[in-house]
Protein backbone atom coordinates (compact mmCIF):
# COMPACT_ATOMS: atom_id res chain seq x y z
CA UNK A 1 0.00 0.00 0.00
CA UNK A 2 1.51 3.28 -0.79
CA UNK A 3 1.68 5.60 2.43
CA UNK A 4 -0.21 9.05 2.99
CA UNK A 5 2.43 12.32 2.88
CA UNK A 6 4.90 12.83 4.36
CA UNK A 7 5.39 9.02 4.86
CA UNK A 8 7.34 7.20 1.28
CA UNK A 9 8.00 4.13 0.57
CA UNK A 10 10.69 2.77 -2.38
CA UNK A 11 8.60 1.50 -4.85
CA UNK A 12 8.35 -2.45 -5.15
CA UNK A 13 6.90 -4.44 -8.05
CA UNK A 14 4.20 -5.53 -5.60
CA UNK A 15 3.35 -1.74 -6.23
CA UNK A 16 1.64 -2.40 -9.51
CA UNK A 17 -1.72 -2.32 -8.87
CA UNK A 18 -1.91 0.59 -5.98
CA UNK A 19 -0.09 2.46 -8.81
CA UNK A 20 -1.98 1.64 -11.53
CA UNK A 21 -5.57 2.15 -10.29
CA UNK A 22 -4.56 5.83 -10.26
CA UNK A 23 -2.30 5.86 -13.60
CA UNK A 24 -5.32 4.74 -15.32
CA UNK A 25 -7.77 7.60 -14.60
CA UNK A 26 -5.13 9.63 -16.92
CA UNK A 27 -3.45 9.93 -20.25
CA UNK A 28 -0.47 7.52 -20.24
CA UNK A 29 2.36 9.66 -19.08
CA UNK A 30 5.59 7.38 -20.16
CA UNK A 31 7.26 8.97 -16.72
CA UNK A 32 4.30 7.74 -14.26
CA UNK A 33 3.78 4.39 -16.09
CA UNK A 34 4.74 1.52 -13.28
CA UNK A 35 7.04 -0.16 -15.39
CA UNK A 36 8.96 2.50 -16.66
CA UNK A 37 9.17 3.42 -12.91
CA UNK A 38 10.57 0.53 -12.40
CA UNK A 39 12.88 -0.23 -14.59
CA UNK A 40 14.65 3.29 -14.34
CA UNK A 41 15.04 2.78 -10.47
CA UNK A 42 18.93 2.16 -11.60
CA UNK A 43 19.72 3.48 -7.73
CA UNK A 44 16.98 1.88 -5.97
CA UNK A 45 15.82 5.28 -4.43
CA UNK A 46 12.94 6.35 -5.89
CA UNK A 47 9.55 6.54 -3.85
CA UNK A 48 5.87 7.01 -3.81
CA UNK A 49 3.61 8.66 -1.59
CA UNK A 50 -0.17 10.17 -1.55
CA UNK A 51 -0.75 13.51 -1.16
CA UNK A 52 -4.45 14.79 -1.64
CA UNK A 53 -4.97 11.39 -3.47
CA UNK A 54 -2.66 12.58 -5.79
CA UNK A 55 0.33 10.10 -6.88
CA UNK A 56 3.85 11.63 -5.49
CA UNK A 57 7.01 10.04 -7.05
CA UNK A 58 10.57 11.08 -5.68
CA UNK A 59 12.18 10.76 -9.21
CA UNK A 60 15.88 10.79 -9.94
CA UNK A 61 16.75 12.23 -13.36
CA UNK A 62 17.40 9.88 -15.89
CA UNK A 63 20.73 11.28 -17.46
CA UNK A 64 22.21 13.46 -14.19
CA UNK A 65 20.53 10.70 -11.51
CA UNK A 66 20.08 14.00 -9.55
CA UNK A 67 16.24 13.71 -7.11
CA UNK A 68 13.54 15.71 -7.60
CA UNK A 69 9.66 15.73 -6.95
CA UNK A 70 6.58 15.17 -9.39
CA UNK A 71 3.21 14.02 -9.27
CA UNK A 72 0.08 12.68 -10.90
CA UNK A 73 -3.50 14.10 -10.35
CA UNK A 74 -5.47 17.11 -10.44
CA UNK A 75 -6.60 17.25 -6.38
CA UNK A 76 -6.02 20.31 -4.73
CA UNK A 77 -3.25 21.14 -6.81
CA UNK A 78 -1.95 23.95 -5.52
CA UNK A 79 -1.30 23.17 -2.39
CA UNK A 80 0.24 19.78 -3.32
CA UNK A 81 2.50 21.90 -5.24
CA UNK A 82 3.67 24.33 -2.40
CA UNK A 83 3.94 20.85 -0.36
CA UNK A 84 6.64 19.47 -2.39
CA UNK A 85 8.41 22.35 -3.48
CA UNK A 86 8.54 23.34 0.37
CA UNK A 87 9.90 19.69 0.86
CA UNK A 88 12.18 19.97 -1.93
CA UNK A 89 13.77 23.37 0.04
CA UNK A 90 13.78 21.59 3.18
CA UNK A 91 16.00 18.63 1.48
CA UNK A 92 18.39 20.38 -0.35
CA UNK A 93 16.59 19.84 -3.44
CA UNK A 94 16.56 22.30 -6.20
CA UNK A 95 13.37 24.03 -6.06
CA UNK A 96 11.45 22.64 -8.95
CA UNK A 97 8.82 19.65 -9.54
CA UNK A 98 9.66 18.54 -12.93
CA UNK A 99 7.90 15.83 -15.77
CA UNK A 100 4.68 17.79 -13.95
CA UNK A 101 1.98 16.29 -16.63
CA UNK A 102 -0.52 18.58 -18.16
CA UNK A 103 -3.83 17.04 -16.70
CA UNK A 104 -2.20 18.07 -13.20
CA UNK A 105 -1.27 21.67 -13.98
CA UNK A 106 -4.58 22.22 -15.91
CA UNK A 107 -6.26 24.28 -12.36
CA UNK A 108 -2.48 24.90 -10.95
CA UNK A 109 -2.83 29.19 -10.29
CA UNK A 110 -0.72 30.72 -12.59
CA UNK A 111 -0.18 33.76 -9.96
CA UNK A 112 1.45 31.66 -7.23
CA UNK A 113 3.84 28.96 -10.14
CA UNK A 114 5.57 29.50 -12.83
CA UNK A 115 5.06 26.88 -15.78
CA UNK A 116 7.70 26.18 -18.37
CA UNK A 117 7.27 23.67 -20.50
CA UNK A 118 9.64 20.78 -20.83
CA UNK A 119 9.74 19.93 -24.68
CA UNK A 120 12.81 17.56 -23.75
CA UNK A 121 10.12 15.62 -21.68
CA UNK A 122 7.14 15.58 -23.59
CA UNK A 123 5.96 12.05 -24.99
CA UNK A 124 5.68 11.38 -28.61
CA UNK A 125 2.54 9.41 -29.06
CA UNK A 126 1.93 7.86 -32.49
CA UNK A 127 -1.16 6.15 -34.34
CA UNK A 128 -0.70 2.77 -34.98
CA UNK A 129 -1.97 2.85 -38.48
CA UNK A 130 0.84 4.69 -39.71
CA UNK A 131 3.39 2.59 -38.34
CA UNK A 132 1.44 -0.24 -39.75
CA UNK A 133 1.12 1.08 -43.25
CA UNK A 134 4.19 3.78 -43.39
CA UNK A 135 1.53 5.48 -45.84
CA UNK A 136 2.32 9.69 -45.21
CA UNK A 137 4.59 11.34 -46.93
CA UNK A 138 7.04 12.02 -43.88
CA UNK A 139 7.00 7.75 -43.69
CA UNK A 140 7.31 7.00 -46.92
CA UNK A 141 10.83 6.18 -46.82
CA UNK A 142 10.24 3.77 -44.38
CA UNK A 143 8.81 1.64 -47.04
CA UNK A 144 11.59 1.80 -49.28
CA UNK A 145 13.61 0.80 -45.74
CA UNK A 146 11.16 -2.41 -45.42
CA UNK A 147 11.51 -3.61 -49.35
CA UNK A 148 15.49 -3.38 -48.79
CA UNK A 149 15.93 -5.69 -45.51
CA UNK A 150 13.72 -7.90 -47.56
CA UNK A 151 15.24 -7.92 -50.20
CA UNK A 152 18.36 -8.53 -48.54
CA UNK A 153 18.03 -10.55 -45.82
CA UNK A 154 15.38 -13.37 -43.92
CA UNK A 155 14.49 -11.66 -41.12
CA UNK A 156 12.42 -13.42 -38.41
CA UNK A 157 10.46 -11.62 -36.09
CA UNK A 158 9.93 -13.72 -32.60
CA UNK A 159 8.01 -13.17 -29.70
CA UNK A 160 10.79 -13.08 -26.96
CA UNK A 161 10.18 -14.93 -23.63
CA UNK A 162 12.28 -12.71 -20.96
CA UNK A 163 12.64 -15.08 -18.39
CA UNK A 164 14.45 -16.90 -20.80
CA UNK A 165 17.88 -16.66 -19.62
CA UNK A 166 19.45 -16.98 -23.06
CA UNK A 167 17.25 -14.46 -24.78
CA UNK A 168 18.15 -12.15 -21.82
CA UNK A 169 22.14 -12.61 -22.78
CA UNK A 170 21.04 -11.81 -26.56
CA UNK A 171 19.12 -8.21 -25.34
CA UNK A 172 22.07 -7.29 -22.97
CA UNK A 173 24.58 -8.66 -25.55
CA UNK A 174 23.03 -6.15 -28.74
CA UNK A 175 22.76 -2.96 -26.12
CA UNK A 176 26.56 -3.73 -24.97
CA UNK A 177 27.50 -3.96 -28.51
CA UNK A 178 25.75 -0.91 -30.01
CA UNK A 179 26.98 1.38 -26.52
CA UNK A 180 30.23 1.32 -28.20
CA UNK A 181 29.58 2.78 -31.48
CA UNK A 182 26.33 5.06 -29.87
CA UNK A 183 27.11 7.73 -27.93
CA UNK A 184 22.95 8.31 -27.60
CA UNK A 185 23.34 4.70 -25.67
CA UNK A 186 23.87 5.33 -21.62
CA UNK A 187 25.35 3.59 -18.86
CA UNK A 188 21.79 4.71 -17.38
CA UNK A 189 19.74 3.28 -20.00
CA UNK A 190 21.70 -0.04 -20.16
CA UNK A 191 21.24 -0.88 -16.60
CA UNK A 192 17.54 0.64 -17.18
CA UNK A 193 16.95 -2.10 -19.90
CA UNK A 194 18.91 -4.73 -17.39
CA UNK A 195 15.98 -4.18 -14.60
CA UNK A 196 13.29 -4.48 -17.27
CA UNK A 197 14.53 -7.66 -18.53
CA UNK A 198 15.10 -9.07 -15.33
CA UNK A 199 11.61 -7.69 -13.19
CA UNK A 200 9.62 -8.41 -16.63
CA UNK A 201 6.34 -9.77 -15.69
CA UNK A 202 4.49 -11.10 -18.75
CA UNK A 203 0.72 -9.57 -18.29
CA UNK A 204 0.06 -7.03 -21.20
CA UNK A 205 3.48 -7.22 -22.31
CA UNK A 206 4.33 -7.96 -26.33
CA UNK A 207 8.58 -8.39 -26.48
CA UNK A 208 9.47 -9.08 -29.90
CA UNK A 209 13.10 -9.53 -31.46
CA UNK A 210 14.55 -9.58 -35.32
CA UNK A 211 16.68 -12.18 -35.71
CA UNK A 212 18.88 -12.77 -39.10
CA UNK A 213 20.92 -15.91 -39.53
CA UNK A 214 19.80 -16.78 -35.58
CA UNK A 215 21.02 -13.79 -34.52
CA UNK A 216 19.29 -11.22 -33.04
CA UNK A 217 19.81 -7.98 -34.79
CA UNK A 218 16.99 -5.69 -32.80
CA UNK A 219 13.68 -5.82 -30.20
CA UNK A 220 11.35 -3.73 -29.18
CA UNK A 221 9.82 -3.83 -25.59
CA UNK A 222 6.12 -2.46 -25.45
CA UNK A 223 3.45 -2.76 -22.93
CA UNK A 224 -0.55 -2.48 -24.16
CA UNK A 225 -1.93 -0.19 -21.55
CA UNK A 226 -5.54 -0.33 -22.54
CA UNK A 227 -8.07 -1.23 -25.38
CA UNK A 228 -6.49 2.21 -27.31
CA UNK A 229 -3.05 2.67 -25.81
CA UNK A 230 0.75 1.14 -25.93
CA UNK A 231 3.62 1.95 -24.53
CA UNK A 232 7.26 1.36 -26.22
CA UNK A 233 9.50 0.98 -23.78
CA UNK A 234 12.95 0.61 -25.22
CA UNK A 235 13.74 -0.13 -28.43
CA UNK A 236 17.47 -1.19 -30.47
CA UNK A 237 18.88 -2.62 -33.08
CA UNK A 238 22.54 -3.37 -34.61
CA UNK A 239 22.67 -0.83 -38.11
CA UNK A 240 25.74 -2.17 -38.81
CA UNK A 241 24.23 -4.91 -39.95
CA UNK A 242 21.72 -2.27 -41.86
CA UNK A 243 20.22 1.08 -41.46
CA UNK A 244 16.59 -0.23 -42.16
CA UNK A 245 16.25 -2.66 -39.11
CA UNK A 246 14.10 -0.03 -37.23
CA UNK A 247 11.71 0.52 -40.08
CA UNK A 248 11.16 -2.91 -40.20
CA UNK A 249 10.70 -3.27 -36.48
CA UNK A 250 8.55 -1.07 -35.94
CA UNK A 251 5.99 -1.83 -38.52
CA UNK A 252 6.06 -5.06 -37.51
CA UNK A 253 5.71 -4.20 -33.94
CA UNK A 254 2.64 -2.38 -34.86
CA UNK A 255 1.50 -5.27 -37.38
CA UNK A 256 1.30 -6.93 -33.35
CA UNK A 257 -0.30 -4.63 -31.51
CA UNK A 258 -2.92 -3.43 -34.15
CA UNK A 259 -3.85 -7.20 -33.76
CA UNK A 260 -4.30 -6.64 -29.76
CA UNK A 261 -6.55 -3.43 -30.78
CA UNK A 262 -4.14 -0.69 -30.02
CA UNK A 263 -4.66 2.71 -31.72
CA UNK A 264 -1.71 4.83 -30.68
CA UNK A 265 1.89 3.95 -29.31
CA UNK A 266 3.62 6.28 -26.97
CA UNK A 267 7.23 5.70 -27.75
CA UNK A 268 8.09 8.37 -24.66
CA UNK A 269 10.11 11.37 -24.56
CA UNK A 270 13.72 12.21 -26.63
CA UNK A 271 15.28 14.14 -23.96
CA UNK A 272 17.06 16.26 -25.74
CA UNK A 273 19.19 13.71 -27.22
CA UNK A 274 19.73 15.11 -30.89
CA UNK A 275 19.67 11.72 -33.01
CA UNK A 276 16.69 10.70 -30.76
CA UNK A 277 15.10 13.69 -31.31
CA UNK A 278 15.28 13.69 -35.27
CA UNK A 279 14.30 9.68 -35.44
CA UNK A 280 10.63 10.84 -33.36
CA UNK A 281 10.43 14.13 -35.44
CA UNK A 282 10.51 12.21 -38.20
CA UNK A 283 7.44 10.90 -37.97
CA UNK A 284 5.48 14.29 -37.54
CA UNK A 285 3.75 13.06 -34.45
CA UNK A 286 1.03 15.86 -33.64
CA UNK A 287 -0.04 14.19 -30.98
CA UNK A 288 2.32 14.84 -27.60
CA UNK A 289 1.58 14.12 -23.65
CA UNK A 290 3.13 17.64 -22.97
CA UNK A 291 4.50 17.77 -19.42
CA UNK A 292 6.35 21.11 -17.03
CA UNK A 293 8.36 22.19 -14.68
CA UNK A 294 7.34 24.17 -11.94
CA UNK A 295 8.60 27.07 -9.35
CA UNK A 296 6.95 29.18 -7.03
CA UNK A 297 6.89 32.56 -8.23
CA UNK A 298 8.61 34.91 -5.40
Amino acid sequence: MIPEFPEFKLIELSDREDVEKITYKYPPYSDFNFTSMWSWDIKREMKLSMLNSNLVVRFTDYVTGKMFYSFLGNNDVNKTAATLLDLSKKEGLAEELKLLPEDSIKCLDKNLFKLEEDKDHNDYVIQISILKEYNTPQTRSRRKSVKNILSKFKPEIKLLDLSDIDQQKSVLKLVVEKSKSDSDVTDNELLAISRFITGHQNVNFLSMGMFINSEMVGFIFSEVLNSKFATAHFWKANTTVSQHIYAYLMQQKAKLLHEHGCEFMNIEQDLGIGNLRKWKQSYSSEIFLKKFTITQKL
